[in-house]
């Protein structure tokens, strides 16, 4: 399945998009909670283009906070109290986050926007109450929810690391 990147121009032709985070590290017991931070196209923010080395637009506005449960998809669920609609930020519901079953080897999570968005930056954060949390990503976008392109930067394959 797809991937999804955290600093990039990621862009999508179509009137619906999809993005999927896939290829996700875990470590400890499960995975914590995953949002997606996001902006419109609006004026561009010297110091955000700066930070995060490429021409990015101003992001103030998370896309998926007000997103329905039914917009995330997941390969998997631990039990209905970490389905994908718990993967937003600062969010306490369920078990306080999305976490795949233990025998998924290949997770990934899908956030449909519903139309075409400008993803400016990904935000993650572990899941509530837990010392889970993920450790690495990727990034892909499709407009129709099966032909998915990975998200590049420089010419490579976009993924996100992140240390202790």
């Amino acid at each position: 399945m797809p991937t999804i990147p955290s600093t990039p121009d990621a862009k999508a032709e179509g009137s619906q998009v999809k993005a999927s985070l896939s290829n996700l590290v875990k470590t400890h017991y499960k995975l914590k909670n995953m949002g997606l931070g996001c902006g419109s196209a609006v004026e561009p923010s010297p110091n955000m283009c700066k930070a995060l080395g490429s021409i990015l637009k101003k992001c103030d506005e998370p896309l998926v906070s007000g997103l329905p449960h039914v917009a995330f998809s997941s390969s998997s669920s631990m039990s209905s109290s970490y389905s994908p609609g718990y993967a937003k930020i600062n969010k306490r519901g369920g078990a306080g986050g999305w976490s795949p079953s233990d025998s998924d080897h290949y997770q990934w999570l899908q956030v449909d926007f519903g139309n075409r968005k400008q993803i400016s930056a990904i935000a993650t954060q572990g899941r509530y109450s837990s010392s889970d949390w993920v450790t690495q990503y990727r990034m892909l976008y499709s407009d129709t929810g099966r032909n998915w392109k990975p998200y590049h930067q420089d010419g490579n394959i976009w993924v996100s690391h992140y240390q202790k």
